[in-house]
């Protein structure tokens, strides 16, 4: 239980680096303070979390669609859960389409960093 819990934390501590990161690269989302950004991270993972279960609930069509569109569909995908997140958290600013596109691309590679390096 208490490894779980370690993970959790760790988790979420990564998900508040992304999305500082985030708001410093991508020039349209921006974040009010630091406490947003931990408000954030929280949200972040919990929409990660349902978005993803949700889009590949039916795996063959999540891998075609990805086959279909050379990746591009993940970048999508990231990009809504970018907007959703903005949605929740106060103090979360998205400036349109193309600045959550950007924020999903930074999201993704973000997250492969962070899971290769910390989890």
């Amino acid at each position: 239980m208490l490894i779980h819990l370690k993970w959790l934390v760790v988790a979420w501590g990564a998900n508040i680096l992304i999305l500082y990161l985030i708001s410093k690269i991508v020039r349209g989302i921006r974040l009010e303070s630091f406490g947003t950004a931990i408000y954030g991270g929280l949200i972040l993972g919990l929409v990660n979390a349902v978005v993803w279960k949700t889009v590949t609930f039916f795996p063959p069509l999540f891998w075609l669609t990805q086959t279909l569109t050379l990746g591009c569909f993940s970048v999508v995908v990231m990009a809504v859960i970018v907007w959703v997140t903005s949605f929740f958290v106060p103090g979360m600013k998205v400036r349109g389409f193309w600045s959550a596109v950007a924020g999903g691309i930074v999201l993704g590679i973000l997250n492969v960093v962070v899971k290769f390096y910390l989890l």
